[in-house]
């Protein structure tokens, strides 16, 4: 098939690219103060001309600047037209991926008046990239609908628009003003970004649409003969395509639905001349609606996921274009990404399995559904508390549940339908409570976390990650001399494992921590430990680091195995059979039914933990603290101020109760009083996953009973992030043939 010379091209992509890890620390720097708004820039120019030289390399005609230079998809955008202003969210956006959901409360548009474009947005932006590759310069805006589509009516001023005609009118005047200055520079190739179309795919959100409101069913048209106008001045050597997207959000996605309640209209009613189309997963839909598609437009096939490290097969592909040939001429077909990238399965004990394996020079594959860093090691608690080894079932903890379980604020809550489920877990859990097993598992914990720096710096110094590590110690506080003695078996359980404890009083505590509420009246300190101030992206930085390394990371689930000769010979993952000499079962909390099919039946069960980020908090505490009372942990982050904690047992289908993370808020409001009381929705996001929890706090590392190369590492609990590289040291050194550097008979998976 002949190459296009015009956009779109036979190979094409969305637009918005992985910012590198300077980028990234050059922003955070700026929103400290601490650089310029001109020295930002000059990192930006150099990402973006790194970003252009691998894109010409690449042999790509459409050159972006990866969106290097904005903080929103969006917002940077339609920020800079007259009286549009950014409110709170009036519509949850619950971002959905197999580890579990997030609910982001992104920021609203708002407009207060008459419409208008000051001066020129994209102008300087787009004449730098120009100025940086000969080939085409693609610049992506915002499509307009989405300065309708969050708020609707209500987010209108209704004395600067009595009629919404009206509005459609200036807006479609306003971008068709910056569209005509963009081709007057030169411009050849513009996308629309159009989520909003997308969104009115899924039958979910075409509800909340009719909750502010609007008529999903005309939507549609309206947004047409809205972007319609829009493009109407673009000059005749431009092209303009749109791209539809279903949210990308730290790798989960918004949205879900086939294209077909929006095709008619959005094929044959919008005049744009190509469309970036996401097919990389089933909740895309099939390619019937692309029967709708006129000739001559083009359509770019979005096969190639971006929410994952992982690369589809030539023959899938090949497979999936010939599916789309049925319905739309194979000359009018080209190939892309789904989506700009957001992020790049596998969760922190995975990706220190894979990373120390690899080190040992075995090559190594990786499987999982979600990408890297996206499941529970995305929303911990972040510490590193080597000091952890006090397991969840102690002596007398049963005669505390029922109080916990009658308070709706407590930290342990079980939805009764799920009793059944989980008897068999809690019979084990109470079992596991007596005072010389308790000892015994302290012990194992121990050794397992007390070198948990000294495992980490291989990987962190391989991933160049050191920055994200930070050793402060960790506080506990305590409300009352009470709770602060009723503590005391725990912290005496601590010591006798070789941690460091130092008692606070009231006034060292507020030394320490000058912002904490008076209502605290003593404390506990542990020096030895840290925390980590982005989990998720140490987690990332380690996939990069492993895949340099020859790693290579496949975004797909596991089905089972195959056998012969008494072992594991190869992984039935989605895209078919992966070879294998040895084999890891590093699947978290959904590790359960892939241990019965090596054999080994374990008592796993998930304990579901919540989170709250609060960006731009009004206080900060300068490392984490632990609520002995609320059980939750205070962590400072860099993306803000994380709450973390709390126990749900419900198992891995019922859907979050968000009452937990509003609570959570609510704790940390009264730990620190400096603390907003009205904190608006768009400064928090909220997150729910899932632990692998095992009946007495201890993991399962170590080999299978049945097959002698398939080798255990999940169960982790609380202490995931802690133990992982110390796991993938034991699960290497096993996978090698040679003793692990501790003593793995206490994580064995007969042990019940």
């Amino acid at each position: 098939m002949p190459q296009r010379t015009a956009p779109p091209f036979r190979a094409d992509h969305v637009g918005s690219l992985l910012r590198p890890r300077r980028l990234l620390d050059a922003r955070d720097a700026h929103a400290r103060g601490l650089l310029t708004a001109a020295a930002l820039r000059e990192v930006e120019d150099a990402c973006i001309r790194e970003a252009v030289a691998l894109q010409e390399d690449l042999g790509y005609q459409g050159i972006t600047d990866g969106e290097f230079r904005r903080t929103w998809w969006h917002l940077d955008f339609v920020q800079q037209f007259a009286n549009v202003t950014v409110v709170p969210p009036r519509m949850k956006a619950r971002f959905r991926s197999a580890e579990g959901d997030i609910e982001l409360l992104a920021p609203a548009l708002r407009v207060d008046g008459i419409l208008a474009r000051p001066k020129p947005i994209m102008a300087a932006d787009f004449e730098f990239l120009q100025s940086a590759t000969r080939r085409t310069p693609k610049v992506a805006i915002p499509s307009p609908s989405v300065i309708h589509f969050r708020g609707g009516r209500a987010a209108i001023d209704a004395a600067a628009y009595p009629d919404l005609a009206e509005f459609y009118v200036d807006l479609a005047r306003i971008y068709s003003e910056e569209i005509a200055d963009l081709g007057r520079r030169g411009c050849t190739y513009l996308q629309l970004d159009e989520v909003n179309l997308a969104y009115l795919c899924d039958p979910k959100l075409r509800e909340q649409v009719r909750g502010i409101g609007e008529d999903p069913k005309t939507l549609p048209r309206t947004y047409a003969k809205l972007i319609n106008g829009a493009i109407a001045a673009r000059p005749p050597g431009m092209t303009v395509s749109m791209h539809l997207c279903r949210g990308n959000f730290k790798s989960a996605w918004a949205a879900e639905g086939g294209y077909d309640p929006v095709a008619e209209v959005l094929f044959n009613e919008i005049d744009v001349s190509g469309y970036f189309l996401e097919y990389d997963s089933p909740r895309a839909g099939g390619f019937a609606p692309l029967r709708f598609v006129p000739k001559g437009k083009i359509v770019v096939l979005g096969l190639v996921t971006t929410k994952s490290g992982a690369l589809e097969g030539k023959d899938a592909l090949k497979r999936r274009i010939d599916e789309a040939a049925k319905y739309v001429p194979l000359e009018q077909l080209a190939l892309s990404p789904q989506c700009g990238f957001s992020s790049t399965g596998a969760g922190i004990v995975g990706m220190a399995c894979a990373s120390y394996i690899r080190r040992a020079g075995h090559r190594v594959t990786v499987l999982d559904r979600g990408a890297p860093g996206e499941g529970t090691s995305f929303g911990n608690a972040g510490g590193l508390n080597s000091s952890s080894v006090v397991p969840i079932s102690m002596p007398g903890v049963l005669s505390q549940v029922p109080r916990w379980l009658l308070d709706p604020e407590g930290p342990l809550v079980l939805r009764w339908r799920y009793l059944p489920a989980l008897a068999p877990w809690l019979w084990r859990f109470v079992r596991a409570g007596t005072p010389e097993k308790v000892a015994a598992q302290a012990r194992a914990l121990r050794a397992l976390l007390g070198s948990t720096f000294e495992s980490y710096a291989p990987l962190l110094k391989a991933a160049g990650a050191e920055d994200l590590v930070h050793r402060a110690g960790h506080l506990t506080v305590y409300k009352s001399a009470a709770s602060f003695a009723k503590d005391a078996r725990a912290m005496d359980l601590r010591r006798a494992n070789g941690v460091v404890v130092d008692d606070l009083s009231f006034d060292e505590l507020r030394q320490l921590e000058p912002g904490l509420s008076r209502d605290f009246v003593r404390g506990r300190i542990i020096a030895e430990t840290g925390h980590v101030g982005d989990p998720h992206r140490l987690v990332a930085r380690l996939a990069e680091a492993f895949t340099r390394d020859g790693g290579r990371i496949l975004r797909e689930a596991v089905r089972g195995f195959e056998f012969a000769d008494g072992a594991v010979s190869g992984v039935r993952g989605e895209s078919g059979l992966h070879r294998a000499d040895h084999v890891v079962l590093a699947a978290g909390a959904w590790s359960k039914p892939l241990a019965r099919a090596l054999g080994d039946v374990v008592p796993l069960d998930t304990e579901r933990g919540y989170h709250v980020v609060l960006r731009d908090p009004e206080t900060m505490p300068r490392r984490p603290i632990s609520s002995a009372d609320g059980k939750f942990f205070a962590t400072p982050m860099d993306g803000g101020l994380r709450v973390a904690g709390t126990v749900e047992f419900a198992g891995l289908d019922a859907k979050p109760d968000w009452r937990r993370s509003r609570m959570l808020l609510r704790q940390a409001q009264d730990m620190f009083p400096a603390l907003a009381r009205d904190i608006g929705d768009d400064r928090i996001s909220m997150w729910m996953g899932f632990r692998p929890s095992m009946p007495d706090s201890l993991p399962v590392i170590g080999p299978s009973r049945r097959y002698k190369n398939a080798f255990h590492a999940f169960g982790h609990g609380h202490v995931g992030l802690i133990a992982g590289a110390m796991t993938g040291r034991i699960v290497a050194a096993l996978v090698d043939g040679a003793a692990p550097p501790i003593d793995i008979a206490p994580f064995r998976v007969d042990r019940f």
